[in-house]
């Protein structure tokens, strides 16, 4: 049996109590070990230390300086835990803190919790305290996953069909995601979206069309925060590969009467700046211009059509060695220019008429004067050469006056079979 020296044994008892021993005092450099149960020990190794076992094997240990090791007989703070975890659970319906603070005051702190939900559900929190009062919920971290910053419960917001999995909420302007970067470059703050096909384990590529990152602007409608009011989104335009991945951005705005927006401009991806054909036009403002009213650019467009010659409105048996036309178009201003080799005039008679890319608009001061282009005969009878070119909203096209703007046009019985024409010139379109 092995021996224990004690310098000094003191028994105290308390009156009507069990008769344990109340102390042992244990001398110098001696050391103490208690069995108080089969494989459970109580034992001081050396100096102002105490260790307690389970199972013949040390589980705890307080060291000589204040220090608790669970796991390690080597503490390196207060309370020092390896290889195992921390359990708290608090009763069905009430909610499990870890409390922290730096003050003597008890209102003074800050917390990390578990809340319960719905089912068997939790969510964790963390508080801070504010203005020397108790913690304040700052985060939320949901059953579901969802990290929430000024709220405890997720909603789903603007185009997505799910709530965000990051929110931030807020009664002010803090209600924003700042970014911050300070360092000696050319760089500054980052914000990337990202795209992939199949899974996040096992992703496949982009195609044509794919959406990679939407922004919309969510706003309450009296019921949810579904509805949005406008969005940007960046979308594959062309056919991606390896390291090319052609895109777009969309921007658009909702209509008055709608819940979602609508594409209403994009940046291709060759840089162009593209309008949809339904698009209203481009509003000028005119602040600082005295005497002018705000102006929109409806149409812009550039094009080629093919330009035809009738006489007396028929075209019968009218050929050509080659014919073209190209336009531009600002507004309801038209600006064009046409090439026509006629080889054959054909059989039709009446008035000379030369087909238009957009109808000219009606104006009842000019009559079927509208504008004067000019023109150039490369071959053709001499009849070419007093006759003025004019954009006729009555005629529907191109005529020819017989002298300056007078009202005897050019007729098939003025031009030879064949002829060589350039026009061109500008009107404005209905």
């Amino acid at each position: 049996m092995s021996k224990i020296q004690v310098n000094d044994i003191v028994n105290h008892y308390d009156t009507g109590a069990p008769q344990f021993p109340k102390g042992i005092a244990v001398g110098s450099g001696a050391t103490l070990g208690l069995n108080v149960g089969t494989g459970a020990s109580i034992y001081s190794p050396s100096d102002n230390v105490l260790t307690l076992g389970t199972n013949n094997t040390e589980k705890v240990r307080i060291t000589s300086t204040g220090l608790v090791g669970i796991g390690t007989d080597n503490p390196s703070e207060k309370l020092s835990i390896e290889n195992g975890n921390i359990f708290i659970r608090g009763v069905s319906g009430t909610e499990s803190y870890i409390y922290f603070t730096n003050s003597s005051t008890a209102n003074r702190r800050s917390y990390v919790g578990a809340v319960e939900g719905t089912g068997n559900s939790n969510s964790l929190v963390f508080a801070t305290n504010a203005d020397g009062g108790d913690g304040e919920e700052r985060l939320r971290i949901t059953s579901g996953g969802n990290v929430l910053i000024g709220a405890q419960a997720s909603v789903r917001m603007g185009k997505s069909s799910l709530a965000q999995v990051v929110q931030v909420s807020a009664n002010d302007n803090s209600s924003g995601l700042g970014m911050r970067r300070a360092s000696d470059t050319a760089f500054g703050s980052y914000l990337a979206f990202a795209k992939a096909n199949g899974t996040l384990a096992a992703p496949t590529a982009v195609v044509d069309g794919d959406e990679i990152g939407h922004i919309s602007w969510g706003a309450y409608d009296g019921n949810d925060y579904r509805s949005y009011c406008a969005h940007i989104s960046a979308e594959i335009q062309g056919t991606p590969g390896s390291n090319d991945t052609p895109g777009k951005l969309v921007f658009g705005t909702t209509s008055p009467g709608s819940s979602t927006s609508t594409a209403r401009m994009s940046i291709d991806s060759t840089g162009a700046i593209v309008l949809p054909n339904d698009s209203p036009g481009i509003q000028f403002g005119t602040s600082g211009a005295a005497g002018l009213t705000s102006k929109t650019l409806d149409d812009y467009e550039e094009g080629t059509w093919t330009p035809t010659l009738s006489f007396g409105g028929n075209s019968t048996s009218i050929t050509y060695s080659a014919r073209a036309g190209s336009y531009t178009r600002v507004g309801n201003v038209v600006f064009l220019q046409l090439a026509m080799n006629v080889s054959n005039t054909g059989s039709s008679t009446g008035d000379l008429l030369i087909s238009l890319p957009f109808a000219v608009n009606n104006s009842t001061d000019w009559s079927q004067w509208e504008s004067i282009g000019s023109h150039f005969v490369l071959t053709g009878s001499s009849a070419w050469s007093t006759a003025v070119p004019t954009f006729s909203d009555v005629k529907g096209g191109i005529i020819f006056a017989t002298a300056q703007a007078d009202s005897v046009l050019l007729e098939k019985t003025d031009v030879s079979t064949a002829f060589n024409l350039r026009v061109t010139g500008s009107y404005i379109a209905a």
